[in-house]
Protein backbone atom coordinates (compact mmCIF):
# COMPACT_ATOMS: atom_id res chain seq x y z
CA UNK A 1 0.00 0.00 0.00
CA UNK A 2 2.93 2.38 0.17
CA UNK A 3 3.02 4.73 -2.64
CA UNK A 4 6.35 4.37 -3.49
CA UNK A 5 5.96 0.50 -4.32
CA UNK A 6 2.87 1.20 -6.44
CA UNK A 7 5.20 3.61 -8.52
CA UNK A 8 7.51 0.59 -8.72
CA UNK A 9 5.09 -1.87 -9.81
CA UNK A 10 3.97 0.40 -12.42
CA UNK A 11 7.49 1.22 -13.62
CA UNK A 12 7.72 -2.62 -14.32
CA UNK A 13 4.45 -2.87 -15.97
CA UNK A 14 5.56 -0.29 -18.52
CA UNK A 15 9.03 -1.47 -18.81
CA UNK A 16 10.28 2.09 -17.62
CA UNK A 17 13.66 0.32 -16.27
CA UNK A 18 16.06 0.83 -14.77
CA UNK A 19 14.71 2.76 -11.98
CA UNK A 20 16.30 4.10 -8.64
CA UNK A 21 14.85 3.93 -5.18
CA UNK A 22 16.25 6.00 -2.74
CA UNK A 23 16.36 6.07 1.05
CA UNK A 24 15.67 2.66 1.71
CA UNK A 25 17.38 1.14 4.57
CA UNK A 26 18.74 -2.76 4.57
CA UNK A 27 15.29 -3.73 5.88
CA UNK A 28 13.51 -1.81 3.48
CA UNK A 29 15.50 -3.64 0.83
CA UNK A 30 14.11 -6.90 2.03
CA UNK A 31 11.13 -5.97 1.98
CA UNK A 32 10.61 -4.47 -1.07
CA UNK A 33 12.41 -7.87 -2.51
CA UNK A 34 9.88 -9.78 -0.97
CA UNK A 35 7.14 -8.15 -1.97
CA UNK A 36 8.76 -8.02 -5.76
CA UNK A 37 8.79 -11.90 -5.37
CA UNK A 38 4.91 -12.49 -4.85
CA UNK A 39 5.58 -11.57 -9.02
CA UNK A 40 8.26 -14.29 -9.75
CA UNK A 41 11.50 -14.62 -9.54
CA UNK A 42 13.79 -11.87 -7.66
CA UNK A 43 17.77 -11.69 -7.96
CA UNK A 44 19.58 -9.13 -5.85
CA UNK A 45 22.96 -8.26 -6.30
CA UNK A 46 24.82 -6.98 -2.96
CA UNK A 47 28.26 -6.08 -2.43
CA UNK A 48 29.35 -8.41 -0.26
CA UNK A 49 28.68 -11.78 1.11
CA UNK A 50 27.47 -10.45 4.78
CA UNK A 51 25.19 -8.18 3.14
CA UNK A 52 23.81 -10.74 1.27
CA UNK A 53 23.11 -12.93 4.47
CA UNK A 54 21.70 -10.17 6.54
CA UNK A 55 19.81 -9.70 2.93
CA UNK A 56 18.05 -13.50 3.34
CA UNK A 57 17.93 -13.26 6.86
CA UNK A 58 15.48 -10.28 7.01
CA UNK A 59 13.46 -11.49 4.03
CA UNK A 60 12.99 -15.25 5.73
CA UNK A 61 12.23 -13.37 9.14
CA UNK A 62 9.30 -11.04 7.32
CA UNK A 63 8.15 -13.97 5.39
CA UNK A 64 8.08 -16.71 8.14
CA UNK A 65 9.45 -19.18 5.98
CA UNK A 66 12.71 -19.65 3.30
CA UNK A 67 11.83 -17.37 0.89
CA UNK A 68 15.19 -16.28 0.55
CA UNK A 69 18.96 -18.03 -0.64
CA UNK A 70 22.32 -17.06 -0.85
CA UNK A 71 24.35 -17.92 -3.72
CA UNK A 72 27.29 -17.28 -2.20
CA UNK A 73 30.79 -17.25 -4.33
CA UNK A 74 33.33 -19.28 -4.12
CA UNK A 75 37.70 -19.98 -4.53
CA UNK A 76 38.47 -21.51 -7.58
CA UNK A 77 41.13 -24.15 -7.30
CA UNK A 78 42.92 -24.85 -10.51
CA UNK A 79 45.78 -26.82 -8.98
CA UNK A 80 45.20 -30.53 -8.13
CA UNK A 81 44.66 -31.41 -4.57
CA UNK A 82 43.75 -33.76 -1.53
CA UNK A 83 40.50 -33.14 0.06
CA UNK A 84 39.54 -30.21 -1.23
CA UNK A 85 35.99 -28.71 0.56
CA UNK A 86 32.82 -27.71 -1.74
CA UNK A 87 30.76 -26.69 0.83
CA UNK A 88 30.37 -23.64 -1.15
CA UNK A 89 30.11 -25.25 -4.30
CA UNK A 90 26.99 -27.53 -3.08
CA UNK A 91 25.76 -24.18 -1.59
CA UNK A 92 25.66 -22.45 -4.65
CA UNK A 93 23.87 -25.42 -6.36
CA UNK A 94 21.26 -25.70 -3.74
CA UNK A 95 20.35 -22.11 -3.94
CA UNK A 96 19.44 -22.67 -7.49
CA UNK A 97 18.09 -25.95 -6.90
CA UNK A 98 15.53 -24.26 -4.67
CA UNK A 99 14.72 -21.62 -7.36
CA UNK A 100 14.18 -24.22 -10.07
CA UNK A 101 12.07 -26.09 -8.21
CA UNK A 102 9.91 -23.00 -6.37
CA UNK A 103 10.84 -23.55 -2.71
CA UNK A 104 12.15 -20.19 -2.38
CA UNK A 105 11.75 -17.15 -5.21
CA UNK A 106 14.60 -14.61 -3.90
CA UNK A 107 18.45 -15.48 -4.38
CA UNK A 108 21.18 -12.91 -3.18
CA UNK A 109 24.54 -12.86 -4.76
CA UNK A 110 27.47 -10.78 -4.12
CA UNK A 111 29.46 -8.98 -6.77
CA UNK A 112 32.12 -11.65 -6.79
CA UNK A 113 29.77 -14.65 -7.10
CA UNK A 114 27.64 -13.02 -9.83
CA UNK A 115 30.75 -12.94 -12.05
CA UNK A 116 31.65 -16.87 -11.32
CA UNK A 117 30.60 -18.43 -13.96
CA UNK A 118 28.42 -21.82 -12.28
CA UNK A 119 26.45 -24.98 -13.80
CA UNK A 120 23.91 -23.63 -16.72
CA UNK A 121 20.45 -23.96 -16.46
CA UNK A 122 20.06 -26.92 -18.91
CA UNK A 123 22.99 -28.84 -17.48
CA UNK A 124 21.37 -28.43 -13.81
CA UNK A 125 17.98 -29.68 -14.88
CA UNK A 126 19.70 -32.73 -17.08
CA UNK A 127 21.82 -34.25 -14.11
CA UNK A 128 18.16 -33.75 -11.93
CA UNK A 129 15.89 -36.60 -11.65
CA UNK A 130 12.80 -37.32 -9.50
CA UNK A 131 12.86 -40.69 -7.00
CA UNK A 132 9.21 -41.40 -6.31
CA UNK A 133 7.72 -44.11 -3.61
CA UNK A 134 6.46 -47.00 -6.45
CA UNK A 135 8.73 -46.13 -8.88
CA UNK A 136 10.51 -48.53 -10.73
CA UNK A 137 14.26 -48.17 -10.76
CA UNK A 138 17.58 -49.82 -12.49
CA UNK A 139 19.83 -49.77 -9.65
CA UNK A 140 23.16 -50.08 -12.27
CA UNK A 141 21.45 -46.82 -13.94
CA UNK A 142 20.65 -45.23 -10.89
CA UNK A 143 24.43 -45.48 -9.53
CA UNK A 144 25.68 -44.37 -13.06
CA UNK A 145 23.73 -40.97 -12.68
CA UNK A 146 24.45 -40.36 -9.34
CA UNK A 147 28.43 -40.76 -10.13
CA UNK A 148 27.85 -38.62 -13.65
CA UNK A 149 26.07 -36.05 -11.27
CA UNK A 150 29.35 -36.11 -9.15
CA UNK A 151 28.36 -37.80 -6.09
CA UNK A 152 30.91 -40.24 -4.05
CA UNK A 153 30.46 -44.01 -3.65
CA UNK A 154 31.14 -44.68 0.24
CA UNK A 155 30.97 -47.31 2.64
CA UNK A 156 28.37 -45.26 4.79
CA UNK A 157 26.55 -41.90 4.24
CA UNK A 158 27.62 -39.15 6.75
CA UNK A 159 27.40 -35.91 4.31
CA UNK A 160 26.19 -34.23 1.55
CA UNK A 161 27.07 -35.73 -1.92
CA UNK A 162 27.73 -39.05 -1.07
CA UNK A 163 25.84 -42.16 -1.83
CA UNK A 164 25.80 -45.82 -1.08
CA UNK A 165 24.82 -49.34 -1.89
CA UNK A 166 23.60 -52.26 0.55
CA UNK A 167 22.13 -54.87 -0.81
CA UNK A 168 18.20 -53.52 -1.68
CA UNK A 169 19.03 -50.20 0.45
CA UNK A 170 20.19 -47.12 -1.66
CA UNK A 171 21.51 -44.11 0.93
CA UNK A 172 21.90 -40.62 -1.20
CA UNK A 173 22.36 -37.36 0.67
CA UNK A 174 20.96 -34.39 -2.02
CA UNK A 175 22.77 -31.50 -1.63
CA UNK A 176 19.65 -29.34 -1.20
CA UNK A 177 18.72 -31.62 1.85
CA UNK A 178 20.14 -31.15 5.36
CA UNK A 179 18.96 -35.07 5.86
CA UNK A 180 19.71 -37.69 3.81
CA UNK A 181 17.73 -40.10 2.11
CA UNK A 182 16.98 -44.02 2.08
CA UNK A 183 15.38 -45.99 -0.85
CA UNK A 184 14.23 -49.38 -0.12
CA UNK A 185 13.83 -51.85 -2.63
CA UNK A 186 11.41 -54.89 -3.18
CA UNK A 187 12.52 -56.19 -7.07
CA UNK A 188 12.80 -52.84 -8.80
CA UNK A 189 10.71 -51.15 -7.18
CA UNK A 190 11.21 -48.47 -4.33
CA UNK A 191 9.14 -49.89 -1.56
CA UNK A 192 9.74 -47.35 0.84
CA UNK A 193 11.28 -43.48 0.75
CA UNK A 194 12.19 -42.18 3.61
CA UNK A 195 15.24 -40.00 5.19
CA UNK A 196 16.72 -40.50 8.17
CA UNK A 197 19.67 -39.60 10.65
CA UNK A 198 23.44 -39.79 9.78
CA UNK A 199 24.48 -40.72 12.78
CA UNK A 200 22.06 -43.28 14.46
CA UNK A 201 21.38 -44.96 10.76
CA UNK A 202 17.76 -44.92 11.98
CA UNK A 203 15.03 -43.81 9.39
CA UNK A 204 13.02 -41.00 10.50
CA UNK A 205 10.23 -38.92 8.48
CA UNK A 206 8.87 -40.81 5.05
CA UNK A 207 8.58 -38.94 1.80
CA UNK A 208 6.90 -39.78 -1.73
CA UNK A 209 9.01 -38.20 -3.85
CA UNK A 210 12.98 -36.39 -3.84
CA UNK A 211 14.70 -34.05 -7.13
CA UNK A 212 18.03 -35.71 -7.05
CA UNK A 213 20.24 -32.17 -8.05
CA UNK A 214 23.88 -32.20 -9.60
CA UNK A 215 26.95 -32.50 -6.54
CA UNK A 216 28.89 -30.55 -8.86
CA UNK A 217 29.17 -27.40 -10.87
CA UNK A 218 31.12 -28.46 -13.49
CA UNK A 219 29.94 -31.81 -14.85
CA UNK A 220 31.15 -34.06 -18.23
CA UNK A 221 28.68 -37.00 -19.50
CA UNK A 222 31.27 -39.56 -18.90
CA UNK A 223 34.99 -39.99 -18.29
CA UNK A 224 35.90 -40.94 -21.49
CA UNK A 225 34.26 -37.34 -22.91
CA UNK A 226 36.31 -35.87 -20.40
CA UNK A 227 39.80 -37.95 -21.43
CA UNK A 228 39.11 -37.29 -25.12
CA UNK A 229 38.73 -33.56 -24.29
CA UNK A 230 41.95 -33.31 -22.18
CA UNK A 231 43.63 -35.02 -25.07
CA UNK A 232 42.65 -32.91 -27.48
CA UNK A 233 43.84 -29.79 -24.96
CA UNK A 234 46.86 -31.15 -24.80
CA UNK A 235 47.85 -31.65 -28.22
CA UNK A 236 46.53 -28.66 -28.92
CA UNK A 237 48.91 -26.57 -26.34
CA UNK A 238 51.40 -24.09 -27.43
CA UNK A 239 53.85 -22.04 -26.31
CA UNK A 240 57.19 -21.47 -23.93
CA UNK A 241 55.29 -23.67 -21.23
CA UNK A 242 53.79 -26.62 -23.65
CA UNK A 243 55.98 -28.80 -21.20
CA UNK A 244 54.57 -27.81 -18.27
CA UNK A 245 50.82 -27.87 -19.43
CA UNK A 246 51.18 -30.97 -20.56
CA UNK A 247 52.61 -32.10 -17.58
CA UNK A 248 49.78 -30.85 -15.38
CA UNK A 249 47.05 -32.17 -18.05
CA UNK A 250 48.43 -35.39 -18.41
CA UNK A 251 48.57 -36.19 -14.74
CA UNK A 252 44.63 -34.97 -14.71
CA UNK A 253 44.05 -37.85 -17.36
CA UNK A 254 45.62 -40.29 -15.54
CA UNK A 255 43.15 -39.37 -12.83
CA UNK A 256 40.03 -38.66 -14.58
CA UNK A 257 41.04 -42.47 -16.24
CA UNK A 258 41.13 -44.20 -12.87
CA UNK A 259 37.60 -42.65 -11.93
CA UNK A 260 38.89 -40.40 -9.77
CA UNK A 261 36.57 -36.88 -9.38
CA UNK A 262 39.67 -33.92 -10.07
CA UNK A 263 39.20 -31.62 -6.91
CA UNK A 264 40.18 -28.69 -9.52
CA UNK A 265 37.59 -28.60 -12.36
CA UNK A 266 37.40 -25.45 -12.18
CA UNK A 267 40.40 -25.09 -14.37
CA UNK A 268 38.29 -27.02 -16.85
CA UNK A 269 35.28 -25.09 -17.19
CA UNK A 270 35.50 -24.06 -20.76
CA UNK A 271 36.05 -27.65 -21.62
CA UNK A 272 32.49 -28.77 -19.95
CA UNK A 273 30.32 -25.52 -21.26
CA UNK A 274 30.83 -23.24 -24.50
CA UNK A 275 29.75 -20.37 -22.94
CA UNK A 276 30.15 -18.86 -19.57
CA UNK A 277 27.03 -19.77 -17.32
CA UNK A 278 26.36 -17.02 -14.41
CA UNK A 279 23.71 -16.63 -11.68
CA UNK A 280 21.89 -13.96 -14.12
CA UNK A 281 21.05 -17.25 -16.73
CA UNK A 282 18.24 -18.39 -13.79
CA UNK A 283 16.69 -15.10 -13.99
CA UNK A 284 15.67 -14.21 -17.72
CA UNK A 285 12.06 -14.11 -16.75
CA UNK A 286 13.08 -12.33 -13.10
CA UNK A 287 13.28 -9.31 -11.50
CA UNK A 288 16.73 -7.86 -10.97
CA UNK A 289 17.37 -5.53 -7.82
CA UNK A 290 21.05 -4.18 -7.15
CA UNK A 291 21.32 -3.18 -3.86
CA UNK A 292 24.53 -0.11 -3.09
CA UNK A 293 25.20 0.03 -6.73
CA UNK A 294 28.57 1.80 -6.18
CA UNK A 295 29.75 -0.43 -3.56
CA UNK A 296 28.95 -3.54 -5.51
CA UNK A 297 30.86 -1.91 -8.27
CA UNK A 298 34.26 -1.01 -6.10
CA UNK A 299 33.95 -4.91 -4.64
CA UNK A 300 34.15 -6.23 -8.08
CA UNK A 301 36.63 -4.78 -9.09
CA UNK A 302 38.71 -5.11 -5.89
CA UNK A 303 37.87 -9.39 -6.56
CA UNK A 304 38.84 -8.93 -9.98
CA UNK A 305 42.56 -7.59 -9.35
CA UNK A 306 42.91 -10.31 -6.45
CA UNK A 307 41.89 -13.36 -8.99
CA UNK A 308 44.14 -11.80 -11.64
CA UNK A 309 47.22 -11.92 -8.79
CA UNK A 310 46.05 -15.39 -8.04
CA UNK A 311 46.75 -16.48 -11.12
CA UNK A 312 49.92 -14.94 -12.53
CA UNK A 313 52.14 -17.77 -10.93
CA UNK A 314 49.68 -20.24 -12.18
CA UNK A 315 50.48 -19.18 -15.83
CA UNK A 316 54.38 -19.10 -15.62
CA UNK A 317 54.01 -22.58 -13.82
CA UNK A 318 51.75 -24.12 -16.50
CA UNK A 319 48.92 -24.85 -14.71
CA UNK A 320 46.79 -22.06 -16.31
CA UNK A 321 46.97 -20.75 -19.94
CA UNK A 322 44.60 -19.15 -22.60
CA UNK A 323 42.59 -21.79 -23.80
CA UNK A 324 41.49 -21.88 -20.09
CA UNK A 325 39.87 -18.45 -19.99
CA UNK A 326 36.24 -18.11 -19.01
CA UNK A 327 35.05 -19.47 -15.47
CA UNK A 328 33.99 -16.27 -14.81
CA UNK A 329 33.05 -12.45 -16.25
CA UNK A 330 33.96 -9.16 -16.12
CA UNK A 331 32.14 -6.53 -14.15
CA UNK A 332 31.47 -4.26 -17.13
CA UNK A 333 29.21 -7.78 -18.08
CA UNK A 334 27.77 -7.72 -15.03
CA UNK A 335 26.21 -4.38 -15.95
CA UNK A 336 25.19 -5.84 -19.32
CA UNK A 337 22.85 -8.76 -18.02
CA UNK A 338 21.40 -6.31 -15.02
CA UNK A 339 20.60 -4.30 -17.57
CA UNK A 340 19.27 -7.11 -19.68
CA UNK A 341 16.48 -7.66 -16.71
CA UNK A 342 13.86 -5.09 -15.76
CA UNK A 343 16.21 -3.64 -12.64
CA UNK A 344 15.93 -1.14 -9.80
CA UNK A 345 18.70 0.19 -8.25
CA UNK A 346 17.99 0.50 -4.37
CA UNK A 347 20.10 2.98 -2.40
CA UNK A 348 20.23 4.19 1.49
CA UNK A 349 21.38 8.01 0.01
CA UNK A 350 20.73 9.17 -3.40
CA UNK A 351 24.01 8.23 -5.45
CA UNK A 352 24.93 9.45 -9.06
CA UNK A 353 25.52 6.25 -10.27
CA UNK A 354 27.03 7.82 -13.56
CA UNK A 355 27.44 4.98 -15.76
CA UNK A 356 24.36 3.13 -15.72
Amino acid sequence: NLPFYGEITKALDRNFTPCSVTGVSNIHKSHLAAALSRRGKVLVICDDEAACTRFVQDANELWGGELARVFPAKEFNFAYMEGVSREYEHKRIEALSKLESGECSIIAASAEAAMQGTIPPDALREYSFPLKSGAEINLTELVSKLVSAGYSKTEQVEGQAQFAVRGSIIDIFPVQEKQPVRLELWGDEIDVLSYFDTESQRRTDPTDEITIFPALEIIFSDSEEFVGKLEKLSSSARGKNTEKIRTHISRDTQLVKSGITLTNLDKYYTLAYETTATVFDYFKDGICIVSEYANCADKAKSALIRLQEDLKPLYEEGILFKRLEGFFIDFAQVQSKIQSLPCIFADTFMRSNNDV
